[in-house]
């Protein structure tokens, strides 16, 4: 098989999604109460967004050739699957023998006992363990889903694109799950976005084509999107419980979508630059997400969520919880070697 081509600018675009994912769990105390930083935030939240269309653009660049289903399941299991449970777990114990219950956010039985056990049992089936691990229980289904997208992969370009614009046209009426409890409502809101990286996938080269020197424009608008949510009183995710009922559109996704596209043009300008630490950070972005969540659990028991005020205080949260997890992944990388891969996935 000859061998892939190395996408360097795609390489980019990975690090920038994970320090993205990062940054927006880095708020702490900053109050975004002008128009600038509300727009600055409402470009940050979301990014799990870019992270859903990375893993479609390599399920249609990678998985889709010679499909094994079962092949594919078994190794998302290894490197997705079981590392989550690994982590969530433990964080769950841990959580348990300081406070002697489970975390969640409802009361679902008056019996403490009862309680824990449910709190557990529903904690690791929506994710609701750690901050972004509801991404692994959704991304799970995207996965069990591979069938539906084998098909997609094999309309015509036109037809693609309708299904395209439909499923992102439902996603905006949809909006996101509250405190992303719901896998199948994630699904039904993020799934347009793996589309999206599967269609990019496909028609790569002509896309490419025609996101040359165009960064800066559809930067601009993808700023003037975020900054029209804030002025239209839409400030960061949106959520509600039905995703059928009627409660207005959702800008996130069209302003995604547009810091895909400008991301995407900005780095390809830029390939052509050995940016190394941009390499590593890309390649580890799957333990970063992993282990963010634990260090800055760490930097918050340690007060540094009420010493680090404001929004210098942001910037220094985010950046430390960027530095710690990188530096955390790749000790466990030295310590467990091959093993690293079904604890960290990487």
């Amino acid at each position: 098989m000859a061998q892939r081509e190395r996408l360097v600018y795609f390489d980019y675009f990975r690090a920038m999604a994970i320090l993205l994912v990062v940054t927006g769990h880095s708020y702490g105390t900053w109050e975004q109460d002008l128009l600038i930083e509300q727009t600055a935030a409402n470009i940050i939240t979301g990014a799990t967004a870019l992270f859903v269309f990375i893993s479609g653009f390599f399920f249609d660049a990678i998985f889709i050739r010679d499909f094994n289903y079962r092949a594919f399941m078994q190794k998302k299991a290894q490197k997705v699957l079981l590392p989550y449970l690994i982590l969530a777990t433990g964080y769950l114990a841990f959580y348990f023998m300081l406070h002697g219950e489970v975390p969640f956010p409802f009361a679902l039985s008056d019996n403490t006992t009862t309680q824990s056990l449910l709190a557990l049992l529903l904690d690791v089936i929506s994710g609701r363990t750690l901050i972004a691990y509801w991404y692994i229980p959704f991304v799970m289904l995207v996965f069990l889903a591979s069938p539906m997208f084998l098909r997609y992969s094999r309309l015509g370009k036109h037809q693609a694109i309708g299904v395209l614009v439909l499923s992102f046209a439902a996603s905006m009426v949809f909006h996101r799950s509250p405190f992303s409890l719901n896998p199948l409502h994630s699904f039904l809101y993020f799934t347009p976005f793996y589309l999206f990286g599967m269609f990019y996938s496909r028609y790569r080269q002509g896309i490419d084509i025609w996101l040359n020197g165009k960064a800066s424009w559809i930067s601009a608008a993808a700023i003037t999107t975020a900054a029209a949510m804030s002025a239209l009183g839409q400030f960061g995710n949106i959520d509600k419980w039905n995703p059928f009922a009627w409660n207005g559109l959702d800008l996130m996704v069209p302003q995604k979508i547009l810091l895909i596209l400008a991301s995407l043009s900005a780095f390809m300008k830029l390939q052509s630059y050995n940016l190394k630490l941009a390499n590593h950070i890309a390649n580890a972005s799957f333990a970063i997400f992993f282990l963010h969540p634990w260090v800055l659990v760490a930097l918050d028991f340690f007060g540094l969520d009420k010493a680090l005020t404001g929004f210098w205080g942001f910037i220094v949260r985010a950046t430390l919880l960027t530095t710690l997890s990188l530096a955390a992944a790749e000790v466990i990388k030295r310590v467990a070697g091959r093993h690293s891969r079904f604890l960290i996935g990487y």
